[in-house]
Formats: structure tokens, sequence, C-alpha cells
């Protein structure tokens, strides 16, 4: 994977700055969704509502860092292959097309911070492989301590901005929690079922291949926690879009097999069930 470009976003707290820059605040929240519209972007918890972003700009007018706690280390997964039980996979990445071969990712931080977004051009395809992997991007978060001044008895908040993109690792997994899941156990509430592409060998004598050309449509969107020793916890919100790829497979005789993914996650390739 290479670098195509790596570009500053910034944070909700840094737009609310430039926003009440001439004190009018109703003029201020419309330009804090403009702002954020145009690259993207939503509030908090909302999905344009001109009342929070108000309440956002109260929030954070005359906020100061008190405390720097620090640079912090974290990781998040780019891409899992996923590998039958007993049986091997392969992930072949789509050519044809510039923008096919190429993945964006955008980190903010959290607590209203900045972030960045990485965009990476895919040329590298996974070997058939009989284990579990994943594909994480390594990041530096920059951790503070706020609070308002004319606030003296609330609560600092901890502000994160992602400042760096590190390395990405390739990385085997000698166990995967989610492959070999008993397939009648799955929380309907937390995965999705792919029925339709199920494969029954629990009667047949002979390994099957498939192919399976398909289009990571869509955007991956999580919420990653970080741990900082003595100063609680921290974070960040991740956006990623993904690519075309054909993923190959090899199922083993004598079981069944139901691909699922996380609720919503349809920008990811699949985990696999059994019975």
């Amino acid at each position: 994977m290479r670098v195509v470009a790596d570009e500053a976003v910034a944070g909700v707290a840094d737009r609310v700055a430039a926003a009440v820059a001439d004190g009018d605040d109703d003029a201020a929240a419309d330009r804090l969704l403009k702002s954020m519209a145009a690259d993207g972007l939503s509030l908090p918890a909302v999905r344009g509502l001109p009342g929070v972003a108000r309440r956002i700009i109260d929030r954070l007018r005359g906020v100061r860092p008190v405390e720097e706690v620090g640079r912090v280390d974290a990781a998040f997964e780019i891409l899992g292959l996923h590998v039958p039980p007993a049986g091997k996979a392969a992930l072949h990445l789509a050519r044809s097309e510039t923008g096919d071969r190429q993945v964006s990712i955008t980190a903010i931080g959290s607590g209203f911070g900045g972030g960045r977004t990485l965009t990476l051009a895919v040329d590298d395809d996974i070997p058939e492989r009989d284990r579990c992997m994943v594909v994480r991007q390594h990041v530096t978060l920059a951790v503070r301590r706020m609070s308002r001044p004319d606030e003296p008895g609330a609560e600092p908040w901890l502000r994160t901005d992602v400042v760096a993109w590190s390395n990405r690792e390739f990385v085997g997994l000698p166990s995967c929690v989610h492959c070999g899941t008993p397939g009648d156990d799955l929380d309907p509430l937390e995965f999705d079922e792919d029925e339709a592409n199920a494969l029954d060998l629990r009667s047949f004598d002979a390994a099957v291949s498939r192919k399976s050309a398909m289009t990571l449509a869509g955007k991956r969107k999580a919420d990653i926690g970080v741990d900082i020793a003595g100063k609680a916890g921290a974070g960040f919100h991740l956006e990623q879009q993904t690519i075309s790829c054909t993923a190959s497979y090899t199922f083993p005789a004598g079981r069944w097999f139901l691909p699922y993914r996380p609720h919503g996650d349809t920008a990811a390739l699949p985990y696999w069930a059994i019975r």
C-alpha cells in the first residue's frame, strides 16, 4: 500500500473558533454546518440541526487547554481476510480502475478534536492462506485536557487530535474469534447473516472452491477508544471507504458455512460461521 495523499481535517473546536470570529451566533452556526458538510462530516450525534450547532458553539466558546497529556499510538483495522475453518482464502484487488485501487480513510479525534484523511493506493494481493489475517493502520494521537475559564468547577474533558499516520501492519491471526462460531449463536442485533451465500457441504465428500468478485461499497464507521495510563480514556472516530476485489475461498467437505458481517457493515469481507 502506497500513500497517495495525506491531508489535515479541521476538528469541530477549530471550526467553531473560526466561525464565531464576528460574534453572530446564528451566522456562526450556519457557517459551522456548511464547513462540516463541505468536508462530508456531521456534528456529533446530529444530522445538521441548527439548534445543536448553537449548543456546540456555546459549549466550546472560550475553551482552553489546561494540560498537555502527551502523544499516544493507536491502531485500527483497514482490511481483514477471513478464512473458512479448515479451508483457505486469498484476495486479489481490482486493477482496472485507478479509483477502485484506492482506499480513503478519515480519522477524527474525539472531544471535538481534528484529524487527517489518508488516501492509499492498494497494490498488495494476499496469496492463498489457511489463517485469518488483518491489515492494521497505526496513527499518532495528541491528547489534551480542555476546560473553559468561566466554568471553574466543571470537569475538564479530553480532546484528541489525530496528528500523524504511521506504518501499516499485516498481521496473521493464530486464532480468530469470529470464524468457526456456531451459526445458530449469532446475535442478530450485532451481526448480519448472508444466508443467500451460505454453502452446505455436510453431505458432500470433496472440497469446493468459490471466487467472489465484490465491491466493498459504502462506508465503514467506528469509534476507537484508547486507554491512557493514569489519564482516563481518549479515542477517535474512523470513516473508511473501501475497494473492489475478488476473494477466493476453498471450503472443506462435511460442514455448512455461513458468511456474516458486523451489523450494517457492507464494506467488510465476511466472517465465517459453521454448523
